[in-house]
């Protein structure tokens, strides 16, 4: 079973549905469907719950949805019993979320006696994304690059994060304001599969500079020591 977004009609069997997905898309020819999966959750052995976020992107227009889907295992499958689906409301926020970060424009080093990280953030050409490439040395030798990119997400309203590191670990954030600082939950993996997680504060002590710590910090559920403050000064 399956409920159109805001109407009271209702598609039963899997021919229905897919005949209504083919006319879909045969009106937007161009258009993509994706799916984001926010939680899984089993009710029983034999019964799943799944909620998510479900994009559909066109030329002319992009619209989005929260939905529901139950799952029932018969004969050691697991199959979909039904999706209950809600439009969402895409929209920018009335001042744009990122210039609170504005600040972090610009170059910036963080340097000890064993090694030196340095930092270039600018803004992508259309002003939607901040974009972070970072570089650590240790004694004089390049031992890390990455990127950074921070975006506004319309559908969870909320400032994230994706960081691509030159030994290929990916970590997403999700940025929350606390007072004058900023607190960052990542999770990823690893460039050899582990998985990751940390908790990041940023805290803009002047204009010129700001200390950043990490804490709650795990890699395959195995607690590594906090990072204590380290003061970042502009170039």
């Amino acid at each position: 079973m399956y409920d159109v977004p805001d109407s009271n009609e209702q598609l039963q069997g899997r021919a229905a549905i897919q005949q209504m997905f083919k006319e879909l898309f045969a009106e937007k020819q161009n258009a993509k469907l994706n799916v984001t999966i926010d939680s899984i959750r089993l009710l029983t052995a034999d019964v799943g719950i799944e909620t998510g976020f479900a994009v559909v992107a066109g030329d002319d227009e992009t619209s989005a949805s929260r939905y529901t889907a139950s799952y029932v295992k018969e004969g050691g499958k697991w199959l979909l019993e039904s999706i209950h689906d809600t439009n969402t409301e895409l929209s920018e926020p009335e001042e744009a979320p990122l210039s609170a970060l504005a600040w972090l424009v610009g170059e910036w080093v963080d340097k000890s006696d064993e090694s030196t990280v340095e930092t270039n953030v600018h803004w992508t050409a259309n002003g939607k994304f901040l974009v972070s490439n970072f570089r650590l040395e240790v004694k004089g030798s390049v031992e890390l690059t990455g990127t950074q990119v921070i975006g506004w997400d319309p559908i969870r309203q909320q400032i994230r994060s994706w960081v691509f590191d030159s030994d290929g670990g990916v970590l997403n954030g999700s940025w929350m304001p606390k007072g004058d600082n900023w607190v960052v939950e990542s999770t990823g993996f690893l460039g050899d599969g582990r998985t990751a997680s940390s908790i990041q504060v940023y805290e803009r002590t002047e204009d010129n500079a700001f200390t950043w710590q990490s804490f709650g910090r795990e890699v395959d559920g195995q607690r590594l020591p906090n990072i204590e403050p380290v003061r970042v000064m502009r170039k």
